[in-house]
């Protein structure tokens, strides 16, 4: 399994689209407001179509290392020490 960090940008009603699709993963974690990472075997591409379906927004993907750094995130920092690959 990989990790992906999501970014996007968009008014409420496309935030609130791109939160809805965000939950076809299982594993994800929110960090900042328009900011996830979620763990899959997806590819990015994939990651990117699944959840920007509907979603006219900016969107990126990025593929994790195992290096990270951060301070004040939304979710538990332990989450990502757990999942991040």
């Amino acid at each position: 399994m990989s990790s992906y960090i999501v970014c996007y940008e968009g008014d409420k009603v496309e935030t609130a689209k791109i939160e809805k699709a965000l939950d076809v993963y299982n594993v994800k974690a929110q960090i900042t407001s328009n900011v996830w990472i979620v763990v899959t075997e997806d590819g990015a591409a994939d990651v990117r179509g699944n959840i920007s379906k509907n979603f006219s927004g900016r969107i990126a993907v990025f593929k994790t290392d195992r290096a990270a750094a951060w301070r004040n995130i939304m979710c538990d920092g332990q989450w990502i020490k757990d999942n991040l690959s």
